[in-house]
């Protein structure tokens, strides 16, 4: 999950919402009271504290929990209950947003990636600028307001591992360790294709489900959605992941001489909105490498839970699987494969 969180799960998009009720504005007839993304059409809109700053959240992982209120499929939950102060007290509570249209919470809406992925009726959640933030609120807001993201049950998360030694830096010495890491992950509901769409996108969230008590390979197609890292983050920008230039001379092998950037990250597709955003499923990175000699000192994948409240939360981990692979001289050969 630590690698998990630079996947965007969510697409965020800063709006507005109205508080309607004592004290504000009264809602139209058959309106409840409370707070509306956006205004409600035919009456005056609420002003001063009755007015906030959210962050409308849309699911585009498929690995998320939701619920329901009022027949509405939202992302997360929202515990909190409406009262009747404005967002300037502390003990405004705003509790699910609604629709000022439907009137109903805000339902499920498409969603389109940077990558140009799009997904239709992906739930909808709230939360709030915190510290740094245009509109921030304080921690006691956040706490009582944001809605409650969380995985769902018996999603399965993979990570794929190798590490490589070779001369990274340049200096002419086989002694620079990296990591290559992709994740996939998946969960037990799956999520079947809508009109135009179909199974085979390997970075996309239309995937059969994986159950618990199943084990799943992404060799095995259509069940593990491959991450893409932080989409968001331009393809020029990659400060985090560079390595020089490596001039590779192949000599009397025949093979020419290239330049190779050795350590970087990975882009495979051309499929994107922004020319200068890009699909990146593979990342480089240097941490936790084995030693150069003696003993392994520090474990470098480990089972951990998280959460709002994780250390009196209760997390169960099930149907753990290992595939390792073996060096040869040529390559990587499938190893030991355990479920």
């Amino acid at each position: 999950m630590d690698w998990l969180t630079y996947k965007e799960a969510c697409a965020e998009t800063t709006t507005t919402l109205y508080r309607y009720g004592t004290g504000s504005t009264l809602p139209p007839a058959g309106y409840a009271a409370g707070w509306y993304d956006g205004a409600i059409a035919g009456v005056a809109t609420p002003t001063g504290g009755n007015v906030i700053t959210a962050i409308r959240l849309v699911d585009q992982s498929n690995i998320l929990a939701t619920t329901v209120r009022e027949g509405i499929t939202i992302l997360g939950a929202q515990v909190a209950e409406h009262t009747q102060v404005a967002a300037t007290d502390s003990t405004c509570r705003v509790g699910t947003v609604r629709d000022p249209v439907t009137r109903l919470p805000v339902a499920p809406m498409s969603v389109t990636t940077p990558a140009g992925r799009t997904y239709a009726n992906r739930p909808v959640a709230y939360i709030f600028p915190g510290t740094g933030e245009t509109g921030a609120r304080t921690n006691e807001f956040l706490k009582n307001n944001n809605y409650r993201i969380y995985p769902k049950e018996w999603i399965t998360l993979m990570v794929r591992l190798f590490e490589l030694k070779g001369d990274f830096d340049c200096d002419g010495a086989q002694d620079d360790k990296v990591n290559v890491i992709q994740v996939h992950y998946a969960d037990k509901d799956g999520l079947s294709p809508s009109s135009g769409q179909a199974y085979g996108d390997p970075k996309g969230i239309v995937r059969r489900p994986v159950p618990r008590g199943t084990i799943r390979w992404p060799e095995d197609g259509n069940y593990l959605t491959t991450t893409v890292w932080n989409e968001k983050v331009p393809a020029t920008n990659t400060s985090n992941f560079s390595s020089r230039v490596v001039s590779i001379d192949s000599g009397a092998w025949g093979w020419g001489s290239y330049n190779k950037k050795m350590v970087d990250r990975s882009y495979d597709s051309t499929n994107y909105v922004d020319p200068n955003q890009k699909d990146w499923p593979t990342i480089y990175t240097d941490w936790y490498k084995s030693p150069s000699s003696g003993t392994l000192s520090q474990f470098e994948l480990g089972l951990h839970s998280m959460g709002i409240d994780a250390p009196n939360d209760r997390a169960f981990f099930d149907d753990f699987a290992i595939n390792i692979y073996e060096k040869t001289a040529t390559g990587l050969l499938p190893g030991l494969r355990s479920e």
